[in-house]
């Protein structure tokens, strides 16, 4: 047996359902500060209500209603391509909170976010939390999604990468 055919039997294909789970939507739990969310349809034009969610790469830009202390939520659903050559899948977050009140950015309870945007953590004191990083392609040996943690206070909590 050849090395790839023992790897295969180590590290099975990623199997992704691509739909959001369609179970009950918990209610989040309660946080410090205000609440905002963010969707695999939402837009860089949304308010970052529920109803008009924003687009993830607007979310991480540090929009002027989010402080620190406020939680941002991924709804479920595929975020990015993955696609690694792409400048398109690389997002560098820009968000601040603070020592005392870091942002949250997290997934929304009883939900799967997937997310394959490379993501440089490049604010300050934000917190990353219940979400997946993965990649869509065949090749599972070259990497598309990730995320590197270069911000002063970032943490990693939950997360599967």
């Amino acid at each position: 047996m050849g090395l790839e055919a023992e790897q295969d039997l180590l590290m099975p294909p990623m199997v992704i359902n691509s739909t959001a789970d369609t179970g009950p939507n918990p209610t989040p739990p309660p946080t410090a500060g205000r609440q905002f969310y963010v969707s695999s349809q939402g837009r860089s034009h949304g308010d970052g209500s529920v109803n008009n969610p924003w687009d993830l790469r607007t979310a991480l830009s540090h929009p002027a209603r989010v402080s620190p202390g406020d939680t941002i939520w991924l709804r479920g659903g595929i975020y990015g391509t993955g696609d690694p050559s792409d400048e398109v899948n690389k997002i560098t977050s820009s968000l601040r909170g603070t020592e005392a009140s870091p942002i949250v950015v997290r997934g929304y309870p009883g939900e799967r976010a997937i997310v394959y945007f490379h993501i440089a953590m490049r604010g300050s004191w934000t917190t990353l939390r219940d979400l997946e990083f993965s990649f869509p392609g065949a090749n599972r040996y070259v990497r598309g999604g990730g995320i590197a943690l270069n911000g002063t206070g970032t943490k990693a909590i939950n997360l599967l990468v």
